[in-house]
């Protein structure tokens, strides 16, 4: 099994929007993105999207965005399917994005529950503060 994570381009926009489909489907807060959202990502920050293939099928992805005026990026969504997990394609797509903003001087930020900061701690995130919502 080879895995190679590279930066996603436009001929990549129809796996991305099948790994946003399934994502939508298992996890039901995740919210669908169209082909045209994925090209104005894509078109805005060529560094904002990796795509993970395993011997030439895409099977995970994680989508960010730098924040010029914070001096950050945001990892804002990281997927891989259900029989690629356990073999570090999450991690490996993490430590390329915060590897390549790190050179850039920027601070990687995220977004999580509780319940998942042991994952993102290994990766060397620790949590700084709590998010709270008025809905």
């Amino acid at each position: 099994m080879r895995i190679k994570i590279r930066y996603a381009t436009a001929r990549d926009i129809g796996d991305l929007k099948k790994l946003d489909k399934a994502a939508n489907s298992e996890l039901k807060w995740w919210e669908q993105q169209s082909k045209s959202d994925f090209l104005k990502i894509l078109k805005r920050s060529r560094n904002s999207i990796l795509i993970a293939i395993c011997d030439g099928k895409a099977v995970g992805y994680l989508q960010g965005s730098p924040d010029l005026v914070l001096q950050k990026a945001f990892i804002e969504d990281v997927y891989v399917m259900k029989d690629y997990r356990k073999l570090g394609i999450a991690k490996a797509l993490v430590n390329k994005f915060v590897e390549f903003w790190h050179k850039r001087k920027k601070t990687v930020a995220l977004i999580t529950e509780d319940k998942n900061l042991h994952i993102f701690g290994k990766l060397k995130f620790r949590k700084v503060m709590n998010w709270m919502e008025n809905r």
